[in-house]
């Protein structure tokens, strides 16, 4: 019973990350308002609630694009977040107090607000597909203009 219930709920959990299809508007750099100003601040914030020993934490902070997410399947259509994507490499201590090397992250911002921390570069499992078997969902975007 234990193993029928983790998979329906990983499975409506894949689901909810599917993308509802194409952004039907296009979504302009000029939409999204300035940079961060103080990306590091910002990244530093949003590890304190994602790190288990965020004051031990070392950041590489690494390019800074505009982009969006698309909603999930049953979330409805339409973007979800739009902002500045930071890429950032996390050297932080686990539960057992060693380091775990510098770990891939991608930082979603609004203005100067660090909103969400997703895993790996360029949005993660949520990135842009690179074609047949490879990238993310394709729920992430970059903007292009």
């Amino acid at each position: 019973m234990m193993k029928l219930t983790l998979l329906v709920a990983s499975a409506l959990f894949t689901a909810s990350a599917v993308s509802a299809g194409p952004i039907k508007r296009v979504i302009s750099v000029g939409e999204l308002g300035p940079q961060p100003r103080d990306i590091l601040a910002g990244v530093k914030a949003i590890g304190q609630t994602y790190l288990k020993d965020p004051d031990s934490a070392q950041y590489e902070i690494g390019s800074v694009l505009p982009g969006y997410c698309k909603k999930g399947l049953f979330q409805g259509k339409g973007v979800a977040w739009q902002g500045w994507a930071v890429n950032v490499l996390i050297n932080a201590k686990n539960s057992y107090g060693g380091y775990t090397g510098f770990e891939p992250h991608t930082v979603l911002f609004v203005g100067d607000i660090a909103t969400q921390i997703i895993e790996g570069y360029d949005f993660g499992a949520f990135g842009p597909s690179k074609g047949f078997l490879g990238g993310g969902a394709g729920v992430c975007q970059f903007i292009k203009n």
